[in-house]
């Protein structure tokens, strides 16, 4: 019985870490100014700008400090992966939580007012010459933006990371 009680534990305790506390990947969302319906801002990670952020003016969330959390399947070509890679499945679509009476706001590709329904708009998602599937240039802030959750572009496990997103208003 207490095998059976301590191998339940085991399999549905939080993991342990480092003096106990998760590490803090914290991104913030400066929105700048507003052109043709279409808030265009900066996004950057523990301080470090990579780019560029958009969102449909009239559909965007308050101004505020949100949980984020980690998706690994979109009903769209959202989900990034290895190398660039996009589509319906990956290992990295960051979702912001905490919004009230809103859900599925994403970070995606788009940086037209009609790309999103409120989500978190990152820059237009081009597709692989050879094989015409949509994919992400080295440079893509959605490409950075997984590159440094994960520290390597070939993951092998999901870390340990409270994911912290602030949105500013500048404007």
């Amino acid at each position: 019985m207490l095998v059976d009680i301590l191998a339940l534990l085991a399999v549905f305790a939080p993991p342990i870490v480092q003096g106990g506390v998760s590490e803090t990947f914290r991104i913030v969302v400066e929105r700048q100014k507003v052109e043709g319906g279409l808030v265009i801002g900066s996004i950057s990670v523990d301080g470090r700008a990579i780019g560029s952020a958009y969102e449909n003016a009239d559909l965007k969330i308050p101004a505020g400090t949100y949980a984020g959390a980690l998706r690994y399947w979109s009903g769209h070509n959202f989900v990034a992966g290895p190398f660039g890679t996009i589509g319906k499945e990956g290992d990295f679509l960051l979702e912001v939580t905490g919004v009230t009476g809103r859900r599925d706001i994403l970070f995606h590709g788009g940086n037209k007012p009609q790309h999103s329904t409120g989500c978190i708009m990152l820059g237009p998602v081009g597709k692989d010459p050879a094989t015409s599937i949509p994919s992400l240039d080295a440079d893509h802030p959605l490409r950075k933006l997984r590159l440094l959750f994960y520290g390597t572009d070939t993951p092998s496990s999901t870390p340990n990371k409270r994911i912290e997103i602030e949105i500013r208003d500048l404007i």
